[in-house]
């Protein structure tokens, strides 16, 4: 299924996500190296490359150490963090923003009309086509049809550096929420309505919308904080079947309307309500709390989330205030 957002046409349903990560050490004559790299796989626009691809986003850190041998200069040496971009083109065939592989067909069925059709109107592309070698034929039917996106959101205010998919937004009113990934940079801001939800993400994050939208009524809602910060206002949900689901890298947050704020770093992620309630686990969901109006809760990296405490107004980030 397609559709078409400003002109472009894209696909509507397609999941592409992956997680890798790996630590080395290596030692010199004089030198002891301890690092590991992290990655992501994303799909949009390259931003070294300014290709679109599915891509893996890499980042390296590593920490070296003068080993105390005679001879060895003892100069302290600094840590080196490190990004980059390397695209996976097993994904190649589709991720096309032009509907990929089919528009190939299309355009080899063209080229060599024997070989089969192509048809091609305002709102379907469908065909047929024949491959014959000396191992045999290969025959390829395609359809697509221009479907409404029903998994759409309305930018309604936005500061700073904010990319969705690799993207830079400037003035866009909407998103196509399938497979979108937005980041923030630094003393940057988005809000986002969609549905029976508002959700604002702060500075310096990076929020995975994938799975935001289910045709499936018994699938949850999920939103992924990968890192920094939101705050989330959502009205109550009616159907008990199909709750909103929060994940952060240490704990999950589950709730069917309120009003509150999400943390998430490497090693701690906390949430703060400001209104109704919220259930609050580990990832591993070993201890569930329930959060309520002017609690705060947290979870460390392969812990438990902490019993509700009060917190101050004064403890909520700046730009949620």
């Amino acid at each position: 299924m397609f559709n078409t957002l400003d002109g472009q046409l894209n696909i509507v349903s397609k999941s592409i996500s992956g997680y890798w990560s790996f630590t080395f050490v290596r030692d010199t004559g004089c030198v002891h190296h301890e690092g590991d790299k992290q990655g992501r796989l994303t799909e949009g626009i390259m931003s070294k490359a300014n290709i679109h691809a599915a891509y893996w986003k890499l980042d390296t850190n590593v920490h070296s150490t003068v080993k105390n041998v005679e001879g060895c200069m003892q100069d302290p040496i600094q840590p080196i963090k490190d990004s980059e971009e390397q695209a996976d083109w097993r994904f190649e065939g589709i991720i096309d923003p032009n509907i990929g592989r089919l528009m190939n067909l299309c355009s080899s069925v063209k080229n060599n009309p024997e070989s089969g059709h192509c048809n091609r109107t305002s709102d379907e592309i469908s065909g047929r086509m024949i491959r014959s070698s000396s191992e045999g034929s290969e025959v390829y039917e395609w359809s697509a049809k221009r479907v409404p996106c029903k998994c759409s959101a309305q930018i309604t205010d936005h500061i700073g550096d904010v990319k969705i998919n690799g993207n830079q937004i400037s003035g866009e009113p909407g998103i196509n929420l399938s497979g979108a990934i937005v980041e923030t940079g630094r003393r940057s801001s988005v809000t986002l309505e969609f549905g029976n939800a508002t959700i604002k993400i702060g500075p310096n994050s990076s929020v995975d919308l994938t799975d935001v939208c289910q045709e499936e009524k018994e699938k949850p809602s999920v939103l992924e904080l990968i890192g920094g910060s939101i705050r989330s206002i959502l009205t109550r949900i009616t159907d008990p079947r199909q709750p909103f689901i929060y994940k952060g890298p240490n704990a999950h947050a589950g709730v069917r309307g309120t009003d509150f704020i999400l943390i998430s770093g490497d090693d701690k992620t906390s949430v703060m309500v400001l209104d109704g309630e919220v259930s609050f686990w580990d990832i591993n969901k070993r201890k569930t709390v329930t959060v309520k109006k002017n609690q705060k809760s947290e979870c460390e990296k392969g812990g438990l989330p902490t019993d509700p405490v009060s917190f101050n107004p004064q403890e909520i980030p700046e730009w949620f205030r």
